[in-house]
């Protein structure tokens, strides 16, 4: 595991097992959201492991949406085929948490790609959920928070 969760707030997991090793994402729980910071080359196990984290805890119910800031990231090693995983994940999610907005925060032509074929397979099974990309963090946040 190359990733950390860091949170406030009662039955959250301050962190995961491999602190102090280099981090490729650190999930940051909100009081309304979480924000998944990336860096380095992100792999889509790390993707996969990183969206079981917003998944998996016991805020996730609660919030009301996610940025995946892919500012930092090396996104080339995956495919567009392989953001079906997250896609078919976050879709699952929809049945406990039907309205959610979905932030990334992309620069780089192929992340770019990577998203946009996300954000397409998941309007394919129909959620309710809203998607959008946004070069900058400060966007990302004014509409979530919107």
């Amino acid at each position: 595991s190359r990733g950390v969760l860091r949170g406030l707030g009662a039955g959250d997991s301050p962190r995961l097992p491999g602190e102090g090793k280099d981090m490729s994402y650190q999930v940051i729980l909100k009081e309304k959201g979480t924000i998944v910071e990336c860096s380095d080359t992100l792999s889509i196990q790390e993707i996969n492991e990183a969206n079981g984290l917003l998944h998996g805890n016991t805020r996730f119910d609660e919030h009301t949406y996610q940025i995946w800031n892919y500012e930092n990231a090396d996104l080339s090693q995956i495919t567009e085929d392989e953001m079906v995983e997250p896609a078919a994940t976050d879709w699952a999610a929809t049945i406990s948490v039907p309205k959610m907005k979905v932030a990334f925060v992309v620069r780089d032509d192929h992340a770019v790609k990577l998203c946009e074929h996300y954000i397409e397979r998941f309007k394919e099974y129909a959620s309710k959920w809203e998607c959008q990309l946004f070069d900058s963090m400060d966007d990302a946040l004014e509409w979530v928070e919107s």
